[in-house]
C-alpha cells in the first residue's frame, strides 16, 4: 500500500465537471496509473473467484483517487455510464474505523422481489470493496481524513 500512497500524495483536483465529492478532491488518472491498476484487478478478479464469482473483470474504463477532509462526503451515485462496468474501491485510511455513522460507504443494493437494502460498512486500510458500477453507493461524513482509489472496470460474465 506505501506504493499506492506515494503515488497519489499531493495530487491535485482535476474534475473536469461536478461529481458527487463534496469537502475533498478528486484527480482523475491516464496511462499512468496502469500498472497499479493491473495489480488491483488481479487481486480483485482473485476474490471474486475465491467467493463463486462468475464475473471476468476487463479493461480498466477510469481511475481516480479521492481526498476527503475532515466532514467531507460523497453523495448518492452510481458509475453507469452506458457501459457495464464493475467499481472496486481500496481503502488507504490510516485511522480505520468500525463506526459506521462516520466516513463509512454506504450502498443501496437490489433484492430480486424488487425490494431494496442499505447496507453500511466500515472502512480500514487495504479494504477492497467490489460492487455492480449501477450499485447506487456514497459516503457517509467522516471526522477525519479519508483518502480511497476508484477503479472502474470493464467486465462480463463467465
Amino acid at each position: 500500500l506505501a506504493e499506492f500512497d506515494e503515488r497519489i500524495s499531493g495530487l491535485e483536483d482535476n474534475r473536469p465537471s461536478p461529481t458527487a465529492t463534496n469537502g475533498g478532491t478528486q484527480h482523475y488518472f491516464g496511462p499512468e496509473i496502469g500498472d497499479l491498476a493491473d495489480r488491483v484487478r488481479s487481486r480483485a478478479q482473485w476474490a471474486l473467484d475465491e467467493f463463486g464469482g462468475n464475473t471476468l473483470l476487463g479493461d480498466l474504463d477510469r481511475s481516480w483517487a479521492v481526498t476527503y477532509e475532515p466532514g467531507g462526503w460523497q453523495a448518492l451515485h452510481n458509475h453507469a455510464r452506458g457501459g457495464t462496468i464493475c467499481t472496486v474501491t481500496l481503502n488507504l485510511d490510516t485511522n480505520p474505523s468500525e463506526d459506521t455513522s462516520r466516513g463509512a460507504l454506504h450502498a443501496v443494493l437490489p433484492d430480486t422481489d424488487g425490494s431494496t437494502h442499505l447496507v453500511t460498512m466500515p472502512y480500514w486500510r487495504g479494504k477492497l470493496t467490489i460492487m455492480e458500477g449501477s450499485i447506487y453507493h456514497g459516503a457517509y461524513p467522516t471526522d477525519a481524513a479519508r483518502r480511497i482509489l476508484v477503479f472502474d472496470y470493464a467486465y462480463s460474465l463467465r
